[in-house]
């Protein structure tokens, strides 16, 4: 079975995990998604970067409050799955 490359350095193991986005404001909402394939240190980046900043600008509005819960949760999991990642290996040289 073939697995993925990171799509950012080409290592593997790889994973497509969905990493989401919550941007809350009184009125609207603004949603940001990426599957990508990340290795272990890739996603865990953008997952630890995308829920810190969900944890701040996702809560502004009524309805923002409800959805960030799942915006948050999708990246505590996304977090957890790539961090049970294997240690990226057949990185390439640059």
């Amino acid at each position: 079975m073939d697995t993925p490359a990171c799509a950012l350095c080409g290592a593997q193991p790889a994973a497509a995990i969905t990493v989401r986005r919550h941007v809350g404001m009184l009125i609207m909402q603004r949603f940001y998604k990426i599957k990508a394939p990340l290795c272990r240190q890739h996603g865990r980046d953008l997952a630890a970067k995308w829920l810190g900043k969900t944890l701040i600008q996702g809560w502004w509005g009524y309805i923002s409050f409800i959805v960030n819960f799942f915006a948050v949760g999708t990246d505590i999991v996304a977090l957890v799955r790539y961090s049970r990642l294997a240690p990226p290996i057949n990185r390439p040289q640059q």
